[in-house]
């Protein structure tokens, strides 16, 4: 009886084909165009029918998505924990959010891609699914132009 009731607290994580973390620098070099612009991009993949073919024909027919919203060496957030994405209506749902959640806001212009990796890191470390692939998407200056 007591072996019963401790096999159901060591139940395995939920499996997922993909952690994905999107990584989107919001520093002070970000102006409020380039913001929405990497937004905008998120959300519209997120609406590809391509993107909802590729999830579903996965293994696990689903993945796992954060967002990371960085600056500095010490400016990263957690915007939203964990969303499951199992198919349209989920992936429709994570666009919506992603166009209507507000930027977050670190003091000074300093970038540090590096801190930004570190804490996606952690991030997929700490996830609460088991996946197969596990992928950083680094969304800076740079790659919005």
């Amino acid at each position: 009886m007591i072996a019963l009731l401790f096999a159901n607290d060591a139940r395995a994580a939920e499996k997922v084909d993909l952690a994905l973390v999107l990584a989107v620098d919001v520093s002070g070099s970000i102006d409020a165009e380039e913001f929405q612009l990497q937004r905008n991009g998120y959300a519209g993949a997120f609406r590809d029918p391509r993107l909802i073919a590729a999830v579903m024909g996965g293994r696990e027919k689903r993945i796992a998505v954060t967002l990371l919203e960085w600056a500095g060496s010490t400016g990263q957030i957690q915007v939203f924990p964990w969303m499951l994405i199992d198919g349209r209506a989920a992936a429709y749902a994570l666009a919506d959010r992603l166009q209507t959640l507000p930027r977050q806001v670190f003091g000074g212009r300093s970038t540090s891609i590096s801190g930004a990796i570190d804490a996606s890191v952690r991030l997929l470390e700490s996830s609460p699914y088991e996946a197969e692939r596990r992928v950083i998407d680094v969304s800076d200056r740079k790659s919005t132009r």
